[in-house]
């Protein structure tokens, strides 16, 4: 239904100490599309309005 989607978040963050990041995002991603790990990937199967996200990283310390 839409284009493939591939995006790793770890390309545009990085924890000052080296920890390992967790992410999350402010809202559902389209059908068909997750987040495992620091990569968003997929195929929308629904057709789906251009949206913005905001992504969360957390270091697990604070």
């Amino acid at each position: 239904m839409g284009d493939p989607v591939h995006l790793d978040l770890n390309d545009y963050v990085t924890d000052p100490e080296g920890d390992a990041l967790t992410f999350s995002l402010d809202r559902p991603l389209p059908d068909g599309v997750t987040l495992n790990g620091s990569v968003i990937s997929g195929t929308p199967t629904t057709a789906t309005a251009s949206t913005s996200y905001a992504a969360t990283a957390d270091d697990g310390t604070g």
